[in-house]
């Protein structure tokens, strides 16, 4: 019940956050980034929040870590100047995250989040960060090429239904 909680009020943050940014959150953004750290970086063996009942859909965690980047990849699309000293660490925490990701169906959101979140930074003016031929060698292997390949139920649904794998696979760009 907490992180089912937890998950809602991130989802309250960005729906918050979305217009302006208020004085309440400029104000407090080092305790929310703080709390935001915690959680993309929580570990645990719970059964209840490292899985789900369908092995296609995210778990309660991945769930919260994929709001999570959502919401700072709000902040480095609107509020860049108020984050920027938040940047560095989030980069490296969203990086080890995504190193840590499997290829299964139930990190498609996490994994689409955090390089959705890597991409808005490599856009910005803080596109410095990954100037670093190691830092680019390791997209291009670690995160690229892993995310590319068709899994066996990729192969298997567009056998079976091509009009639904085309549907999620468009469906899967847009979150």
């Amino acid at each position: 019940i907490l992180f089912n909680a937890i998950k809602i009020i991130f989802d309250i943050f960005y729906s918050l956050n979305a217009v302006d940014l208020p004085e309440f959150f400029e104000d407090h953004m080092d305790e929310w980034m703080t709390e935001f750290r915690k959680f993309l970086n929580y570990q645990t063996t719970h059964p209840q929040l490292i899985s789900s009942d369908d092995d296609e859909k995210p778990s309660l965690l991945h769930k919260i870590q994929a709001k999570i980047c959502q919401n700072i990849n709000l902040y480095i699309e609107k509020y860049e100047e108020e984050f920027t000293k938040f940047l560095p660490t989030f980069c490296k925490d969203v990086w080890s995250l995504l190193m840590s990701s499997k290829s299964d169906n139930q990190f498609d959101l996490l994994v689409t989040s955090s390089i959705r979140f890597l991409t808005s930074v490599a856009k910005s003016v803080h596109y410095n960060l990954f100037q670093d031929p190691k830092t680019l060698a390791d997209i291009c292997q670690n995160i690229i090429l892993p995310n590319v390949h068709m899994r066996e139920s990729d192969e298997n649904l567009f056998e079976d239904d091509p009009i639904n794998y085309i549907r999620r696979d468009v469906e899967g760009s847009d979150h």
